[in-house]
């Protein structure tokens, strides 16, 4: 994904993870980027490294969504990554023009409000 910057962002899977030959299985995953020289890894982020990155989003406050599949969602604000802890892997956002993300996830559909609440919609609803 290309940010509002020009930069790169890649999501990457734990390569060959799935193997039955442990010898053959390669490769950390996590969230990389490349602003057009360099390529950053975040080894420090617990869920950004070693770990399956299935979708980065940009919303339209410029903010970048990462979706991971088993530590939760992250959102890049102001050089910071926040975390929010979502129980279900992340495949897709949506930001809407009320401020709330929408998450579609393996098994489910979840939003996380403006204020930060995680909310699974098909129990807890988007209509209260």
């Amino acid at each position: 994904m290309e940010d509002n910057e020009g930069i790169i962002w890649i999501g990457t899977r734990v390569a060959e993870k799935d193997n039955a030959d442990a010898s053959k299985r390669f490769g950390k995953g996590g969230l990389n980027k490349f602003d057009g020289k360099n390529f950053t890894h975040f080894p420090q982020i617990k869920g950004l490294s070693e770990n399956d990155v299935y979708a980065i989003y940009e919303d339209n406050l410029n903010n970048l969504w990462i979706g991971t599949t088993s530590n939760g969602v992250y959102k890049y604000t102001n050089a910071e990554f926040i975390h929010y802890e979502v129980p279900k892997s992340t495949m897709s956002f949506l930001h809407d023009q009320n401020g709330h993300m929408w998450l579609g996830c393996a098994g489910g559909l979840y939003r996380i409000t403006s204020k930060g609440e995680i909310l699974n919609v098909a129990i807890d609803g988007p209509w209260n």
